[in-house]
């Protein structure tokens, strides 16, 4: 089974955190700062908005992610028309004097880098007005992804207008907290981390000082709007994609198969008959096709042992098989459409169980290794809700450890937790990732996934960040989003919600035992 790589403190993450601000969105009536690191844990009671900030952050990446592929010679007419006549000579003659030493060139260098900083300060302000157009499309494109996957709700989240209105704010740094792009800033240009536009050479060549040829100061204006919309759409869509695991999925799972029959069987019905609408949130409907697709489309199981990422995440699906189910999923063709998914435990490979027969903790884990064989890709953001459910706190402990586990290969991972033991417990790997525990201390003494890989299991302070959602009134909604630091009096993350309920739950205890006792 392939190991994390040790020295992966030492490389750039799987792309950059997202920092998001928030306000009256569903029950949340605040959310600052709020900032997605690869390991991030969400933690309060219930109705108190950890899924819809989840989906949200969901929402957002499918709408960043949508840019990645855009072809920007579509776009140039669209935002050069935005500049007057003047502003597009002015730029034009500027970037041709700026490119001027690059004139003998070889043939062979298509494109030459400029740093923007190397512009007048008039130019700059054109370029500035340029980037807030830009960013602010690219915001509008994504505001309507959030739309889209909230349409179901929009009208019941009354207090949610300022979110559909003008959008979260975003912020994108990388690992040592530098900033790639910052739409809460003004000046948005200057929040772009690689601040190089790469200019043709063929046309440079032409330029002259003092040459007034319209056609060719319109085509060099061109290919510099062309050249600064991909730099912005760059680090726009430098975040990967994500997968959701919805709190629903063991029911998803074992019913996939009577639910498709019914979506194909009503699917004549809709819009003649209203109450044929099946009332799916969307993350449930994503599931439920990413569940349906069949071995053939998958090509499963994958044969990749040239990939090296690929390998990676089979290891971590192996990894959940032993250490959480004893036992191996399979997956099938169906006798029709949809697949077959299939249990089987280690103690008895003659036994395959159907997933309606498994045990639920079964159902809640098989999706995650099934994508993980599939879907998922590396760098990639799972979105895991309340991973705990239906295991025993021995087996939350170790799913704890394998989340963990995909952060050190490579993965990013979000989760929505009741649990004082997978929080716990990631605590408990952030005190193994300090540098004064050397692995072999990590290989006698955690005891959770196997020696061998427990010597490299570890998470460091700065890739997690927990936060806290506390109701602002006794009846729950709204609430306020704090961030939970790991203390470091007691070592490890301790949420006022859960050190309440242990203390009054030992206090009752005591109180009973004193009645028992009569004293």
């Amino acid at each position: 089974m392939p190991m994390p790589d040790n020295n992966q403190d030492n490389k750039p993450l799987h792309g950059p955190n997202l920092i998001l601000d928030v306000e009256n969105f569903g029950p949340i009536a605040e959310a600052k700062n709020i900032e997605f690191r690869p390991m991030t844990v969400f933690v309060g009671p219930s109705n108190t908005g950890k899924s819809y900030l989840a989906m949200l952050l969901h929402a957002m990446m499918r709408g960043m992610n949508g840019f990645r592929g855009m072809h920007t010679g579509m776009m140039n007419p669209h935002f050069v028309s935005f500049l007057s006549p003047e502003e597009r000579r002015e730029l034009a003659i500027e970037t041709g004097r700026r490119s001027s030493h690059y004139l003998s060139a070889t043939d062979e260098m298509a494109t030459m880098p400029i740093d923007i900083d190397q512009f007048t300060p008039k130019v700059n302000k054109i370029l500035q007005k340029l980037s807030r157009i830009m960013i602010n499309e690219l915001a509008t494109g994504c505001q309507a992804s959030i739309e889209d996957f909230f349409e179901s709700d929009i009208d019941t989240l009354g207090n949610s207008t300022n979110v559909f209105q003008k959008g979260p704010s975003i912020v994108l740094t990388n690992e040592n907290k530098d900033l790639i792009l910052d739409t809460r800033n003004d000046l948005h240009l200057s929040s772009i981390a690689n601040r190089k536009l790469h200019v043709n050479v063929p046309l440079a060549r032409l330029y002259f000082p003092g040459h007034d040829d319209d056609e060719l100061l319109e085509a060099i204006t061109v290919t510099v709007v062309q050249s600064m919309l991909r730099m912005i759409i760059r680090a726009w869509s430098s975040v990967r994609d994500s997968i959701y695991f919805p709190a629903s999925r063991t029911g998803i799972l074992t019913s996939h198969k009577l639910m498709t029959d019914s979506l194909i069987a009503n699917a004549h019905r809709v819009g003649v008959d209203t109450q044929a609408r099946i009332a799916y949130h969307k993350v449930a409907r994503e599931f439920l096709r990413l569940i349906n697709l069949t071995p053939r489309d998958l090509s499963y199981p994958r044969r990749r042992s040239k990939d090296l990422d690929s390998t990676s995440l089979d290891s971590v699906a192996e990894l959940l098989e032993e250490s959480v189910l004893s036992g191996r999923i399979e997956v099938y063709d169906g006798q029709w459409g949809p697949p077959d998914f299939l249990y089987v435990p280690e103690g008895d490979p003659a036994m395959r169980l159907p997933m309606f027969r498994s045990s639920s903790m079964v159902t809640e884990v098989a999706p995650i290794i099934h994508f993980l064989r599939t879907h998922v890709r590396m760098g990639d953001l799972l979105i895991v809700e309340e991973p705990e459910a239906h295991l025993h706190p021995a087996a939350q402990q170790k799913m704890a450890a394998a989340l963990a586990y995909m952060v050190r290969v490579g993965l990013r991972v979000l989760v929505t937790t009741h649990s004082h033991y997978i929080v716990e417990q990631l605590g408990a790997l952030v005190n193994a990732g300090a540098g004064s525990v050397d692995p072999g201390e990590r290989e006698r003494y955690l005891g959770l996934l196997g020696r061998k890989i427990d010597r490299d299991l570890y998470l460091k302070q700065g890739e997690v960040s927990v936060y806290e959602f506390e109701p602002v009134e006794d009846n729950g909604a709204p609430a306020i989003v704090n961030e939970l630091p790991f203390d470091p009096d007691y070592l490890g993350y301790y949420p006022l919600g859960y050190s309440k309920a242990l203390s009054e739950q030992r206090n009752r205890n005591v109180h009973m035992i004193g009645a028992r006792e009569g004293f």
